[in-house]
């Protein structure tokens, strides 16, 4: 009986010492994570030696730990499935391939395209556009309805900026308009940490030589190529917003 009473003792000691180590290193962790507000305070101050005015509230008070995604973009082959069924033949103009059929168009330029069926244009709700676009193999789990039928993307709860889908339905609840920006489905890359809008002070000074207010201040994803692979990845992005309406990405 006492045995079994020290070994209960024990081993409830060591649970309470596993708890504490947790806890210790989370703590840590924590801590590691805290930007210094001497950091953070110098870099309000830098902005505002070249004109720049900043809340220090807009500024997060940690480091992000982020992780990046693998994604590639439709081809105009894939594309012309997608919309026509059977694969046509494109058309160049300068940058623009165009394919054609009873009176639709598609138009794909880089890692965008745009699609009419000729069809006018009717009201829709989220529900029908999600499904429209769904059916036609567009990838919308990532999918966020801003309003007016445009679809923001998000991945792992921030935006992706640049990546959108705008469309809308005919009388017959077929996609009378597409234009998007939007990847197929990917992969989960590596994890970043120690991710600030810090490290990009000097890239904010150039691209803000004339100043003004930062009234917004979000992070998020940007898709970047990769020019051996041309395989598009989501890396952590920051955008900032001008109290003149201008924005500015950076990664």
């Amino acid at each position: 009986m006492r045995w079994s009473l020290v070994k209960n003792l024990l081993l409830g000691l060591l649970l309470v010492m596993n708890l504490y180590m947790l806890g210790v290193s989370f703590a840590k962790r924590l801590s590691s994570e805290k930007i210094p507000p001497l950091v953070a305070a110098s870099a309000v101050e830098a902005l505002e030696n070249s004109g720049i005015s900043c809340d220090p509230g807009l500024f997060p008070d940690r480091y992000l730990t982020v992780r990046t995604f693998n994604v590639s973009f439709p081809t105009p082959m894939e594309l012309s499935r997608m919309f026509f069924g059977e694969q046509l033949a494109f058309q160049t103009e300068e940058r623009t391939l165009i394919a054609r059929q009873d009176g639709a168009e598609l138009r794909v330029e880089d890692e965008g395209f745009s699609y009419s069926s000729g069809e006018a244009a009717s009201s829709a709700n989220e529900k029908q556009l999600r499904r429209a676009l769904k059916e036609l193999g567009l990838d919308m789990s990532r999918a966020r309805y801003a309003r007016d039928g445009s679809f923001a993307c998000y991945f792992d709860g921030r935006p992706v900026f640049g990546m959108y889908i705008r469309a809308s339905l005919d009388a017959d609840g077929q996609l009378a308009r597409v234009e998007a920006r939007w990847p197929l489905k990917g992969y989960t890359g590596d994890r970043r940490s120690g991710v600030s809008i810090i490290d990009f002070i000097p890239d904010i000074l150039s691209r803000f030589p004339e100043g003004g207010t930062v009234t917004g201040l979000e992070a998020g994803y940007l898709a970047v190529r990769n020019e051996n692979t041309d395989i598009y990845s989501f890396v952590p992005a920051w955008r900032i917003t001008m109290e003149d309406g201008k924005t500015e990405v950076f990664s």
